[in-house]
């Protein structure tokens, strides 16, 4: 009973956050104050969910959905991490420091309690971390039902509709992505294929 555009305005609030959270996560180790990225952060999210809530009463049909993303206006979320990179940027030092790359099940890697806060661990020792973000799964999974159209004989409606998906989320992903992109330039994920094509070198699909 919901309306087209819903799945979209919740993939873009999952990709919104996920590059706020990046952005948290690649300043506050190296943060001029203490507490200045969480602050920034809070403020950021908070913002993020009026405007998620205000956006859910608004024209969610297909047309206006499409038009949001292919403006990359992204429901007003793209101008609002475009204001927080500025801020993060304003906060962030130059100081180097190592990356460790955080992977895994989706549920105990993004929950703090589930890996005990392993996150804080790695930046209390000197580190900084860089999480995969949730809609890796989202992107995976539509990857994955991609693939599967072909070797179960889909019919060319139903495979062009995930291919049209496919694209869209990866247009949403890197849309949101590109307003905080001077910030993050060297946090952008590859594309859902890469990851597989890699992947399958270790473990066949």
């Amino acid at each position: 009973g919901l309306p087209v555009g819903f799945t979209a305005l919740v993939m873009v609030g999952f990709a919104a956050f996920d590059a706020l959270q990046t952005a948290l996560f690649d300043v506050r180790p190296v943060e001029r104050r203490p507490g200045a990225a969480n602050e920034i952060f809070t403020r950021y999210r908070r913002a993020m969910l009026e405007r998620l809530e205000q956006a859910g009463g608004e024209d969610l049909s297909m047309a206006a959905a499409l038009m949001s993303v292919g403006t990359g206006r992204l429901f007003g979320l793209a101008d609002l991490l475009r204001r927080a990179a500025r801020e993060f940027a304003a906060v962030k030092t130059a100081r180097a420091i190592p990356t460790v790359a955080l992977v895994g099940e989706i549920y105990v890697r993004c929950n703090p309690f589930c890996n005990e806060d392993v996150i804080r661990t790695i930046e209390g020792l000197g580190g900084e971390a860089w999480l995969t973000p949730i809609t890796e799964w989202i992107l995976y999974t539509s990857a994955m039902e991609k693939r599967e159209g072909k070797w179960r004989g889909y019919g060319w409606g139903r495979r062009l509709g995930s291919a049209v998906k496919n694209r869209l989320m990866a247009r949403v992903e890197h849309g949101l992505f590109r307003p905080a992109l001077e910030l993050l330039s060297d946090r952008q994920e590859p594309p859902m294929e890469d990851v597989l094509s890699e992947g399958m070198k270790y473990l066949p699909v």
